[in-house]
């Protein structure tokens, strides 16, 4: 649907039936700005169960107004929660070309898998409409101008130190159209069996998910597959993340199949060490060591 056609109707809609922040309840739209403010970071995530390659990276904390949208979305049927989810995963995904250097090309989404049970209670894959949404912003062109933005890493107990990214990725990028070409590949699935994540400490994350994530290659076009070299990045998106249990296993079932992932990247995640690449209200951190150049969003 052209972008100024959803617009029109989006407002339409919220005419007709005036909508709260899933965030923070403030009537006029599915989510403020100010919540939205709250998705409008990106941290580098280092997790005892990821692999140090690909890179992962998150949009925010899974805490306050961040966790009730997200739960909102997953378990209270907000669906229309879907679009803005989409559109700031679109904004971090940028972000994370920019500071590795890609050229707007082809991306492939892949959303992490959920159980079918909770699939059916959802109305569907909550992930890949979002990464569907995800795919439609991504081919909308923007000009995002850069500010200088603090690096700050947050200590946890369970997961690993955090090295420090040198600055001055992010200077070519500025005001430049960084329109891509999406699709959004939903090839995972879990295998019968594996349980709801939620209460697991991490190892039984670990075992609960031990080859529990599968490829169902008939999702996978020839031609995507055939275009991997030819610039085209693979991009695995998912809700939150926790121990990197889920992630991890997503990453070795693709990279099995031949579809190596060049990012990973969610809207939240739980109290971890993290790097702050990009900082939702830039200025905002304190005691800040470096600084980076970043898309405002």
């Amino acid at each position: 649907m052209p972008t100024r056609l959803r617009d029109a109707l989006s407002s339409l809609v919220d005419l007709l039936f005036p909508l709260h922040c899933a965030g923070c309840r403030r009537r006029g739209a599915s989510l403020c700005g100010e919540c939205a403010r709250d998705l409008g970071g990106l941290h580098r995530q280092r997790r005892l169960l990821l692999p140090p390659a690909p890179p992962a990276y998150a949009l925010g904390g899974y805490r306050g107004s961040a966790r009730r949208a997200v739960l909102a979305y997953k378990e209270a049927g907000q669906r229309h929660l879907a679009a803005p989810f989409g559109e700031r995963l679109a904004t971090g995904l940028r972000g994370i070309a920019a500071l590795h250097g890609w050229q707007p090309a082809h991306c492939l989404l892949v959303p992490a898998p959920s159980r079918p049970i909770a699939s059916r209670r959802r109305g569907g894959a909550h992930m890949t409409r979002v990464a569907m949404r995800m795919a439609e912003a991504m081919a909308e062109p923007t000009r995002a101008p850069l500010v200088s933005a603090p690096l700050e890493a947050q200590p946890s107990r369970d997961h690993q130190l955090v090295h420090k990214q040198p600055k001055a990725h992010l200077r070519n990028a500025e005001s430049s159209d960084d329109r891509w070409s999406a699709e959004v590949v939903d090839c995972l699935v879990l295998r019968p069996g594996v349980r709801d994540s939620a209460g697991l400490d991490s190892a039984e994350r670990v075992r609960n998910l031990t080859g529990g994530v599968l490829v169902r290659t008939g999702r996978i076009a020839p031609e995507t597959l055939r275009r991997r070299g030819d610039g085209v990045r693979t991009v695995l998106v998912d809700d939150v993340m926790t121990s990197g249990a889920t992630a991890a296993s997503c990453l070795r079932a693709l990279d099995s199949s031949g579809m190596a992932v060049d990012a990973v990247l969610t809207l939240t995640a739980t109290a971890g060490w993290d790097e702050r690449v990009v900082d939702p209200a830039p200025g905002g951190a304190r005691n800040s060591r470096r600084s980076a150049l970043v898309p405002r969003v």
